[in-house]
């Protein structure tokens, strides 16, 4: 069995209608947030909503056009994807309640990330916990702290805040972040990383590069972002000739688990000649 879900998809072309009428005469379903179609592909608004026969004429009730305030709506849409047989990627029980956000997920080389955003007219925090593969070796990329238990992965998330966790096959030891002790205004910085697992070979991760004087907040000018195949990369920092002389921080943060990496710079005026 089939589930369409149309949310708020008030623009559908013929062709997508034809489409959407194949999947019901093959016994899918179709559940709607809102009126669909009440536009063409183009924009221009047709006289009559185009599946209004295929709803109105269903008394088994197997397509429906749901009310985004309708309460009962969540748990119509869980019904028809048990019925479907459909489950969610991953797992979320709530603490309570629904959870009241937006789900997504990502991949990146051999890492899945997840991010939960709770929406901003929640009333208050919401608890919510990810069941995940035992076997995942799982980071919190806000906190960056590896999960000690993937089957029991809690989070709090605050109004229009979002939790953000990166699965990978692999165990991360750290990053290692090489740069020369001395760099000069008006030259290169150049750089190198490198991104170390437990065993075996890291795949493609993406870490962000910046630079700040010692006891001050990044210069963002600088902010870079290096993709690392298997672990590794590199990049330089083209300094300015008016960067003030003194001592830097150069930070290297894996994105996918949050480790970090710090080098300390030296910085001053290039020698004459």
């Amino acid at each position: 069995d089939r589930v369409l879900l149309l949310p708020a998809v008030s623009a559908l072309s013929t062709g997508e209608i034809a489409g959407m009428q194949h999947i019901a005469e093959a016994r899918g379903r179709i559940m709607a947030l809102g009126t669909p179609g009440l536009f063409d592909e183009h924009g221009a608004p047709r006289d009559t909503p185009p599946l209004d026969v295929l709803f109105a004429g269903d008394p088994s009730g197997a397509h429906a056009v749901l009310d985004w305030d309708d309460p009962e709506m969540l748990q119509i849409l869980e019904d028809a994807f048990a019925e479907a047989e459909i489950g969610p990627a991953v797992p979320l029980r709530e603490k309570g309640p629904h959870f009241l956000g937006e789900c997504y997920q990502f991949t990146y080389g051999q890492a899945e990330i997840l991010a939960l955003l709770a929406g901003p007219t929640a009333e208050d925090e919401q608890r919510v916990r990810l069941s995940l593969p035992k076997d995942a070796h799982v980071y919190d990329v806000q906190t960056h702290l590896p999960v000690l238990s993937p089957k029991r992965v809690s989070a709090r998330i605050a109004p229009g805040t979002a939790a953000v966790f990166s699965i990978l096959p692999y165990e991360v030891e750290g990053v290692t972040l090489l740069a020369p002790g001395t760099a000069y205004a008006g030259r290169r910085l150049e750089f190198r990383v490198h991104v170390a697992v437990h065993s075996g070979a890291a795949g493609a991760h993406l870490l962000r590069i910046d630079l700040s004087p010692e006891f001050g907040e990044p210069l963002l000018p600088y902010r870079r972002f290096v993709p690392c195949a298997a672990g590794l990369g590199g990049d330089y920092l083209p300094l300015a000739l008016n960067l003030p002389p003194g001592r830097y921080v150069l930070t290297a943060t894996d994105l996918l688990t949050g480790l970090q990496q710090n080098a300390y710079v030296s910085i001053g005026q290039a020698p004459e000649g």
